[in-house]
């Protein structure tokens, strides 16, 4: 799981470039953060502790190795 405020402000702007502020709380809050990590180009697995994406990391590993999707050289 990951944590995220329950309250944010974002400051933005609409289609026709007037400047907006938005207060939002609960799920609307977790979006706003959710899609402005998008935006930074950061996505779920950065937000995870090093060792929890090395973990996912293995497991995808084993996956790929068995559909011989690495090379031997890979491995």
């Amino acid at each position: 799981k990951i944590r995220r405020s329950r309250w944010v402000k974002v400051t933005g702007m609409n289609e026709k470039g007037k400047l907006l502020d938005i207060e939002a709380e609960g799920i609307l809050a977790t979006v706003f953060q959710h899609e402005i990590d998008h935006l930074e180009g950061k996505v779920f697995i950065d937000r995870l502790p090093l060792w929890k994406r090395w973990k996912i990391w293995r497991q995808i590993r084993r996956i790929l190795i068995k559909t011989d999707k690495i090379q031997d050289s890979d491995r």
